[in-house]
């Protein structure tokens, strides 16, 4: 025996008699796939990796000797046998798919496009579908690879001459986009519905029965897993398909199709949580009961375990159907009893308790039935799936037994059933089970008390989430991906804080926060090492902000549109082809000066320790807010601590708080007079519900500076105004000053951009010419500084400030004019410019700032963000000019009053005239302008180098209050303002 070929029974020989009978079967039948097949499966133990190098080795030496005049013969051969391996559904799967894509591979070395075009397009489109079914190697790799040839393929195979080609192609297509890794998964589904519904415009059931009928199987599959569209018209849809799919898919017929189907139907009927889902329920076990007439054990056990497995699920999402409906009888049967009360009704008092026990026991029993038919369903799957032969489904089996296992007490059990599936997996390759999984096995041991085990889960879960959006393009799939698995950073905080670990609860607190906006500015930073022109850096930043730029703009069309997928396609193609040309770039101009630059990078979470380090001494504290489902929590950090200091809330608390925020923005959007009228005594409440009292008492006394990071909905709210004991507010207490910051990695991003130079500035001055005082107030500012490029009224138009050249040299910018927020569409708010153009948050992302140390923004509502988003992503003005390059902003958080903001913004930059403390210098400000009074307030205009029309102007508003009132006492006036930053 020759060493390397054959086992204990075959030897080299006999594997070289095995290939030529092969090839003389295949020579005489004439390609007859039946007879050719039935030869294949009855030797299908020696179809291994001896036979494989063998043919590979024959097929190479068969073509290289092949005469001219035979290439195109015996590469067609070739390719033929390929095709018999890609079909052959018994033997090693993976083994049978290696042997076509390399006989493609040696057929393609021969036939080339211009010379073979049918044969050329053909092999290619074959090789395609061996990528797309190919096991061994990287799923994302093969998908993409696969995408090309059929893509290739199609040069050739178009509509007009290969119709038919052409369909089965777009069949593929549909296929390799469903199951596509890389780019946006919303996108791809567009893209494989275009694939299907252009297969369907040409096939017909009665002339291409097979092909329309798989097209329409396939499309109601896409259909069930959409991410746009309404989800009960995608399911509808979905049905509609696999119905119109058993037209041709009979049981008489295509069995075998027909049985898929059903199981497709069952699917469907479970997922798309109807209005009537206990009945849906019982039409998907119906239709999976139906499939199994043809799957049978014997016949297709590994369907059959599949069917087996949905009916589990079936039978247990039953179960969680009853609960629903026990909890609406149980209402009923309390208010029942309510009414009918003891003694005055002791007999149908007695009567509905005992027809409630009934109910109970009755649902006991069905419970118990269901969740045994669920564990029998199940354990029958698990005599198909090992871990040898079906290593994935096996893990998928294990997962829904966990969960049946936790239903019934047997927690430990479940447990070991989580972390056996977990094991099957990887974060790269199939992160969506992996995060499954994961948050699991954190959800059922977190629930039972088992912390440790929820910490695994929860880690694993994340790890999943963090990897499945660095593979998305947009930012509003990033932020979509992180919402909708929010509750596993919220479990491992608890789990963290449940072990008094919370230097770690805090670090991923973090890691859920400004998600978006930190790895814009990550990415923003990154700059090639080495000898780079300068013109390759510029082009560099040029590229990345127009793909900033073109992300929300693409986001704000598809919200202001009706949805239309070849709109979708063709917008996220632009997209794409920007990612492209960066990568390019990229690749030619800066990797062969320093190959391992990339925009691609890990952000890692930021420590305990990283963030004391950010507090420049004991005398300052940091306080991070975090909201969970059930209450809010606390951090406080100080630099000498060892450990957070950790506040949590009771559950009527954050109800409370709840109930607040609504009330509050009711009346500020509907009654804005009444809104004002009460402000004072909203904020006094809001300071009780958070408790704000015992908070700062928890403070060491020294501390005179405060960093606030709020989360969510808190981030609308003054909280430096908010009174505490002794008629003070917070900023009376810390002398040094409070800023605003979203998040602490973003606080060190910030602390790490010096901007020591404040000379240039630029300003907005009133573009709409009806804030009077708008003027007095840039007039005023543009004095501070050695250089000041103002755009006055008319001036303020869009192309004007395009036109500036040297934005990148500023210093400070400055816009005083109207500003709105778009409740509905962040990034269509806007800043008001001359002639009704707008200055859109979306357009602020191009804006280049790489040396402004502030960006004051005195307009209104310029400090709202996107407070609707659970994952707390920052999207508002300031994360616009945070990207843009300023690390400090000055925003309002209400519709403001003209002349108090300009009084306000004025004595600001008197402060920092001498004092470079943005925080500290704003504070004073407000502090200043709540306190003076009007004869204070007369003495600091007259010292203003104002026109004598202004100072009349000034002097006509004080003329209203007596010399020792205080004009702007009220909150509204002087607390809209937050010092965010650095």
């Amino acid at each position: 025996m020759k060493k390397g070929f054959g086992t204990q029974k075959y030897t080299y020989k006999n594997y070289q008699f095995f290939l030529k009978k092969l090839i003389r079967l295949i020579t005489s039948s004439k390609n007859n796939t039946t007879l050719i097949n039935s030869f294949l499966v009855n030797n299908s133990d020696k179809i291994n990796d001896k036979f494989a190098k063998i043919l590979l080795d024959w097929q190479e030496k068969k073509l290289q000797q092949a005469p001219l005049y035979l290439v195109r013969d015996t590469s067609i051969f070739i390719s033929n046998t390929s095709n018999f391996f890609l079909e052959l559904p018994l033997g090693n799967r993976s083994l049978n798919l290696e042997i076509a894509i390399n006989g493609y591979k040696i057929a393609l070395t021969a036939l080339s496009i211009s010379d073979y075009p049918e044969e050329w397009a053909t092999t290619l489109s074959n090789m395609g579908v061996a990528y797309l079914r190919r096991i061994e190697g990287k799923r994302v790799e093969n998908l993409e690879f696969a995408l090309t040839c059929l893509q290739d393929s199609l040069q050739i195979r178009t509509y007009e001459k290969f119709p038919y080609e052409w369909a089965v192609s777009q069949i593929n297509l549909g296929a390799i986009y469903n199951e596509r890794v890389k780019f946006d998964k919303a996108e791809n589904q567009e893209q494989a519905i275009k694939a299907y519904s252009c297969a369907l415009q040409f096939l017909d059931n009665k002339l291409h029965p097979y092909y329309w009928a798989l097209a329409n199987n396939n499309l109601g599959n896409v259909y069930c897993m959409r991410v746009y569209g309404e989800r009960v018209e995608n399911f509808k849809l979905a049905i509609a398909a696999y119905e119109a799919a058993l037209q041709v898919y009979t049981c008489e017929a295509f069995p075998q199709d027909w049985a898929m189907l059903q199981n497709n139907l069952g699917r469907a009927y479970q997922d798309r949580h109807g209005a009537n889902r206990n009945g849906d329920l019982k039409a998907a076990i119906a239709a999976y009961q139906v499939s199994l007439q043809v799957y049978t054990h014997e016949a297709f056990p590994q369907d059959w375990a599949m069917v087996q497995n949905h009916l589990g699920n079936a039978y247990c999402d039953l179960v969680g159907e009853q609960f629903t409906e026990f909890k609406q009888e149980t209402v009923l049967y309390k208010t029942l009893l309510n009414i009918y009360n003891i003694p005055l009704f002791l007999h149908e008092w007695v009567t509905i308790q005992n027809d409630f026990l009934d109910f109970y026991k009755t649902l006991i029993n069905q419970q118990l039935e269901n969740l045994n038919l669920a564990i029998l369903a199940y354990q029958s799957a698990l005599q198909v799936y090992t871990p040898n032969t079906f290593l994935r489904d096996w893990a998928e089996i294990q997962n829904n037994l966990a969960s049946v296992l936790s239903l019934t007490g047997q927690v430990p059990e479940a447990i070991e059933c989580y972390k056996s599936a977990i094991e099957t997996c990887n974060p790269n390759t199939s992160p969506s089970e992996y995060f499954r999984y994961g948050r699991n096995l954190g959800m059922t041991s977190f629930i039972f008390g088992y912390y440790i085990e929820a910490i695994e889960g929860f880690e694993k879960a994340i790890e999943a989430i963090e990897q499945s959006r660095s593979w998305a393009n947009t930012d509003w799939r990033k932020e979509s991906i992180l919402s909708e698995a929010i509750d596993v950073y919220a479990g491992i905080i608890e789990a963290y804080i449940k072990t008094d670990k919370l230097d770690l609860a805090i670090s991923y607190i973090e890691r859920s926060k400004a998600r978006n906006l930190l790895e814009l500015l990550k990415t923003r930073d990154i700059l090639p090492k080495g000898n780079i022109q300068e013109k390759v850096i510029h082009e560099l930043q040029t590229l990345r902000r127009e793909i900033v730029v073109e992300e929300r703009r693409l986001e704000v069309e598809m919200k202001n549109q009706i949805y239309n997928t070849d709109m979708f396609v063709a917008n996220n193609n632009h997209l794409n082809n920007l990612h492209q040309r960066l990568e390019n770039f990229i690749k030619y101009n800066i990797q062969p000066h320093d190959p391992t630059f990339s925009l691609t990078q890990k952000v890692e979470a930021i420590s305990f320790t990283e963030i004391q380090y950010l507090l420049p001494n004991h005398e300052t504290a940091l306080i991070e807010w975090y909201i969970l489902n059930d209450r809010f929590i606390v951090f406080i950090i100080i630099k000498e601590s060892s450990k957070p200091i950790i506040w949590q809330s009771l559950p009527q608390d954050l109800k409370n708080l709840v109930h607040w925020a609504n009330t509050y923005f009711n009346s500020y959007y509907k009654n804005r007079k009444l809104w004002q009228s009460n402000l004072n005594n909203y904020l006094k409440q809001l300071a009780n519900f958070l408790h704000l009292d015992h908070i700062i008492s928890l403070l060491p006394k020294a501390c005179n500076k405060l960093i606030l990071v709020p989360h969510q909905f808190l981030h609308l709210f003054p909280l430096h105004a908010l009174p505490i004991i002794d008629d003070l507010c917070l900023i009376d207490r810390f002398s040094q000053g409070i800023s605003y910051i979203p998040s602490c990695q973003l606080l060190q991003i910030s602390q790490n951009q010096h901007r020591p130079l404040f000379q240039n500035l630029f300003a907005l001055q009133n573009p709409t010419a009806d804030l009077p005082y708008a003027d007095i107030e840039v007039s005023e500012i543009s004095l501070f500084f050695q250089t000041a490029q103002v755009l006055v009224q008319e001036e303020a138009t869009k192309a004007t400030i395009q036109n500036i050249q040297d934005l990148s040299q500023i210093h400070c910018s400055h816009f005083s004019c109207h500003g709105v927020y778009n409740i509905n569409s962040s990034l269509e708010s806007y800043l008001l410019l001359a002639n009704g153009e707008r200055l859109t948050l979306g357009e602020v992302f191009n804006i280049n700032l790489s040396k402004c140390r502030l960006v004051s923004l005195s307009a209104c509502e310029t400090g709202f963000v996107n407070f609707n988003s659970v994952s707390d992503e920052y999207v508002g003005f300031p994360s616009g000019f945070i990207y843009a390059g300023s690390p400090n902003i000055i925003s309002s958080l209400w519709n403001i009053n003209d002349l108090s903001t300009s009084l306000l913004m004025i004595r600001f930059y008197q402060n920092l005239k001498i004092d470079s403390n943005i925080a500290r210098a704003l504070n004073e400000a407000q502090i200043w302008l709540r306190d003076s009074k009007k004869i204070e307030l007369q003495e600091w205009n007259q010292q203003l180098i104002l026109s004598k029309t202004s100072q009349q102007e000034i002097q006509a508003f004080l003329d209203w209050f007596e010399p020792d009132e205080q004009p702007f006492s009220e909150k509204y006036y002087w607390a809209a303002f937050c010092a965010i930053g650095k």
